[in-house]
Formats: structure tokens, C-alpha cells, sequence
């Protein structure tokens, strides 16, 4: 009962780290399926990989390189194949960001089932079955680097346009009222005949709408 309690706990435990890789704990040897809630990567830093495992993100994923010192995530074997590790699965409710990184020797290099997803000058090498699947979605590289980017509907791009349309609406209401008003001061009045207990009145035509 005991054992089992205590794997249980592992199991746990495992759904609820944390994981900075820098470059003063690099490179970063994992030996097997690491799951993780958040997984950073800062310039330089790199992690690699024993034959059979690979990387599980549950909530989010950074690794962010630049274009002189990318970021490498690889094999740890000493002949690596395009089947040594498993790659990297985002999960529906998770993000990640992945710039100027390099990931290579693994079956399905990057996985995701979530669209929040961003990659910039990434370059997948040697890779065993797919090397970017987002969502059933196979990307293709462009000159060997990925890149994809998600803009959801009602994104600040699209919300940005709205005061334009206020503005053209305003201004079209404002044109309106000025050409009736026009047209009203130029219309004669009715110079029809009424009843002295009544008042002549003045006709104009009705306002646009009415």
C-alpha cells in the first residue's frame, strides 16, 4: 500500500513542475518523459536527450534563442538516429513560444493539440516521423525554418478597427443632418388655407428613418 501510495504521489508531483534551463545547468540531460507545467529556456541553453524519452508541457513553454546562439534541443546518444526521443507535446490548454531554436533526433519533434502557439526561425533536423504537427496539421518549412503564428478572432487587430468605424459613422450621421436641414431651409412653406381656430402649419419632409 505504501508503494503504491508513494507512486501515486510521484505521479503527482511530476504534473506540477517547474524547470528553468540556463546556461550554467547546460546542457540539461533528460532520461525520461518529463513532465512539466512551465519550461523555460534563456539564450543558450540547451537540453539533451536519452534514447525513449521526451518533454510533456502542460501549461507553458518558452525557449528563445537569438539568430548568433540558438538554442538546442538534441539526442544525448552518441550516434544519434531520427528516433531517439519522443519530442516535444503541448497539450490543449497550454502555450509556447519557440524562437531561434534548434530540435533535432526525434520522432515528432513538436507536437501541440493547443493553436496558442508561436514559432520563429525555428530549424528541425533529422527528425523520424513529423517534425511540427499543430492541431493534425503538418507544417512545412520555408528555406529549413518554421515558422506559425495563431491570430485568434476578436484579436487586438481586428478590436483596433473599431474607432474608425465609430468615426465614419459620426461623420456620415453629421453629413446627413446637415444636407436635411439644408434641403428644409430651401423647401417653401405651405401657404394652404385653414380655419382661424387653426394655425397654418409648416410641411418638411420626414427625417431619413422615420
Amino acid at each position: 500500500m505504501k508503494t503504491l501510495l508513494s507512486i501515486l504521489c510521484l505521479c503527482v508531483s511530476s504534473f506540477s513542475m517547474n524547470l528553468k534551463v540556463t546556461t550554467l545547468n547546460s546542457p540539461y540531460a533528460v532520461d525520461s518523459i518529463l513532465v512539466l507545467d512551465t519550461l523555460i529556456i534563456e539564450e543558450g541553453g540547451s537540453m539533451f536527450f536519452s534514447s525513449g524519452s521526451g518533454l510533456i508541457i502542460n501549461s507553458f513553454f518558452k525557449s528563445q534563442g537569438t539568430l548568433s546562439s540558438n538554442n538546442v534541443l538534441s539526442s544525448g546518444e552518441s550516434s544519434p538516429t531520427q528516433f531517439d526521443w519522443s519530442g516535444i507535446l503541448i497539450r490543449p490548454e497550454a502555450s509556447a513560444f519557440i524562437k531561434n531554436t534548434k530540435i533535432s533526433d526525434c520522432i515528432e519533434c513538436v507536437k501541440s493539440f493547443s493553436k496558442n502557439v508561436t514559432l520563429d526561425s525555428v530549424t528541425i533536423l533529422n527528425y523520424g516521423q513529423d517534425a511540427v504537427v499543430i492541431n493534425d496539421a503538418r507544417l512545412s518549412p520555408v528555406s529549413g525554418i518554421f515558422t506559425y503564428h495563431v491570430v485568434e478572432a476578436g484579436s487586438s487587430k481586428r478590436k483596433s478597427r473599431t474607432p474608425y468605424y465609430l468615426a465614419g459613422g459620426a461623420v456620415l450621421a453629421g453629413l446627413s443632418l446637415t444636407l436635411y436641414f439644408l434641403n428644409k431651409d430651401d423647401e417653401p412653406a405651405s401657404t394652404t388655407s385653414t380655419p382661424d381656430n387653426q394655425s397654418n402649419t409648416i410641411k418638411y419632409p420626414d427625417m431619413p428613418g422615420n
